[in-house]
């Protein structure tokens, strides 16, 4: 996921906000959100060593993110089949895609 990213906060909720700019005289509000409470921000594949660490090192269950992981595999294998994690091709050179959930366990054990 190599696209991803995983916000974390140690003091509160995250929630998004839009901020707002003056552009010329005019106000411009951003499309992308803003977070308050964002402490850390980790991308791509280190998500799943961070989650492996808290797996093995915290008591913080983790079913709320692989609940979320398991929703954006199945949106990208139905609108984008390319960016989800794949298995590679059967015989008839159609894509396999793994049980979603079972490959999030498996990419998040100790290295």
């Amino acid at each position: 996921m190599k696209d991803s990213v995983l916000r974390i906060s140690y003091t509160g909720e995250l929630k998004p906000y839009y901020e707002k700019y003056n552009f010329n005289g005019k106000e411009i509000v951003s499309f992308l959100p803003s977070y308050t409470n964002e402490d850390e921000m980790i991308f791509g594949n280190s998500i799943f060593k961070f989650l492996a660490y808290c797996k093995k090192y915290s008591k913080i269950s983790l079913n709320k993110v692989r609940k979320s992981f398991i929703e954006q595999c199945e949106w990208l294998k139905n609108n984008e089949p390319g960016f989800a994690p794949h298995s590679g091709k059967d015989e008839n050179g159609n894509t396999v895609f793994p049980d979603f959930g079972e490959w999030f366990d498996n990419n998040i054990q100790e290295t």
